[in-house]
Order: C-alpha cells, then sequence, then structure tokens
C-alpha cells in the first residue's frame, strides 16, 4: 500500500525483508537477448506481516534503464513466513564478443529510506524495512554473446548411458527422441540443469517395444539455458543435452 500526504507518517509496521533467487538459478547459462525467467521468493523476518496490497520496490542487475520496479503483493506474508513476490521474464544482454559471468541480482528496497519518488513525489508505505543489509538476492550466472552456439540442429552427450539424440536443439516447446526397445517397458525421464539440480521427473509409463520408438517431454516452461536429460528404459540408460530458448 502507497501513503501520502496526511496519512504519510500513520502508525508502520516493522518488517525485515529477505529476497531469495529461486530463478535464474546459480550456474544458468543463457545467450545475450534470451529472455529469462525471473522468480523472486521473499521471506518476513519482521515482528509484523506485510499484507495484500503492499507494495514493494526492487531494482534488477543490468537494467539499462537503471529502473525501480514494484510489484503489489496478491497475498500476506506473517512474520516468519515467505511468499514468491515476483515471477516476470527480463531480457539479459551483454556486449562484446566474450562470455561474461557474474552475479545477477534483485534488491528490494525500502522506499522512504532508499529515497524511492513516483511523479516527482516520494513514495511513502505503511510498512518499515528494519534491515536492509540482507536485501540482496543474487546468483552466478553466465551470459554468452549471440551467435556463439553452435549450429549444430542436435546436441549429444556421452556418460553412464547411451547418447540420445534431441530435437529441435535449441528447443521452445517440445524436446523429441527416439529409443529402441526390445521389449515393452517402464520409461522414465529425469531433467536437470547445468548445476545438477533436478527441475523435471517424468514417467511415460509402458513403452511398446520397437526401434525408434517416438517420444518427446514438453519443455515450454523451462527457463533458457541447458539441460541434461536421462532417460531410464528398463536396464538401459540414455543421456542427452538440449539447449532451451523461452
Amino acid at each position: 500500500m502507497i501513503l501520502g500526504g496526511a496519512n504519510a507518517f500513520a502508525q508502520q509496521r516493522s518488517v525485515d525483508l529477505e529476497p531469495v533467487m529461486d530463478s535464474p538459478a546459480s550456474g544458468t547459462t543463457i545467450t545475450s537477448g534470451d529472455q529469462v525467467q525471473l522468480q523472486v521468493t521473499l521471506k518476513n523476518n519482521g515482528t509484523d506481516g506485510m499484507v495484500t496490497g503492499d507494495s514493494i520496490f526492487y531494482t534488477i542487475t543490468g537494467d539499462p534503464a537503471n529502473a525501480v520496479h514494484f510489484d503489489t503483493l496478491r497475498q500476506d506474508i506473517p512474520a516468519g513466513q515467505s511468499a514468491v513476490v515476483i515471477a516476470t521474464s527480463v531480457t539479459l544482454t551483454i556486449q562484446g564478443s566474450d562470455p561474461v559471468t557474474g552475479d545477477f541480482c534483485v534488491t528490494i528496497l525500502d522506499p522512504e529510506k532508499a529515497g524511492v519518488t513516483m511523479n516527482q513525489v516520494p513514495v511513502v508505505v505503511s510498512y518499515s524495512d528494519q534491515d536492509t543489509s540482507n536485501n540482496a538476492a543474487c546468483n552466478n550466472i553466465t551470459i554468452n554473446p549471440a551467435g556463439s552456439e553452435p549450429p549444430s540442429a542436435i546436441a549429444e552427450v556421452s556418460g553412464n548411458g547411451a547418447p540420445l539424440s534431441l530435437y529441435p536443439n535449441p528447443a521452445h516447446s517440445d524436446v523429441n527422441f527416439n529409443i529402441n526397445l526390445e521389449k515393452a517397458g517402464n520409461v522414465t525421464a529425469v531433467v536437470r540443469d547445468i548445476t545438477g539440480r533436478v527441475v523435471l521427473n517424468h514417467a511415460f509409463g509402458t513403452v511398446p517395444a520397437g526401434n525408434n520408438v517416438p517420444l518427446k517431454l514438453n519443455v515450454s516452461d523451462f527457463v533458457s539455458g541447458m539441460y541434461i536429460i536421462e532417460l531410464h528404459a528398463g536396464d538401459k540408460e540414455y543421456i542427452g543435452k538440449v539447449s532451451v530458448r523461452n
């Protein structure tokens, strides 16, 4: 809630806002110009609650406009609890021909302490952030220059399992692949990001025997980046790598 005028000095609630960046995860690699999903969870360590309708203000590392963004809470955040407060897409770009690795951060602002204004009028809110030393959430990511990825339509990796050919690559919605099964059996897939974190477990159920049996996974909700797909079919394992651009 944004206050002003005679109400500007009403009793303020005492909060302590600590953000955690859920996405993009540390270790994420993207290509300059790609959109990535930004999701931030906010923990309230204060003695009072944040309430539905409160406005939160924040800055984003690398924002060319150096703007202050704001969102309105859609749910209460009582003392000691957390909620997702930022869920949006951002486009990250770099200049030059070399990859850039560094901290990508979102910083939550106490608008009064930070001197935030709207239409040249100071913003006054009904809460006060008692500790601003924990207001930045950062993850280390790598941004490759545009056009730096190889033009190959299919990427393969090898490991403990047989190589798995994935297409299209990069993928936007569905990623397709074919497997050979000597007999019908249960097939499951585990998808990991480049940090090794599991982002999807999927069971295909019983898949009939055959050569070049077509299967696919939906990756439309994935954040742009590189992923490893581990496919388990009976006593066989297949491993492939796919780039997702959403």
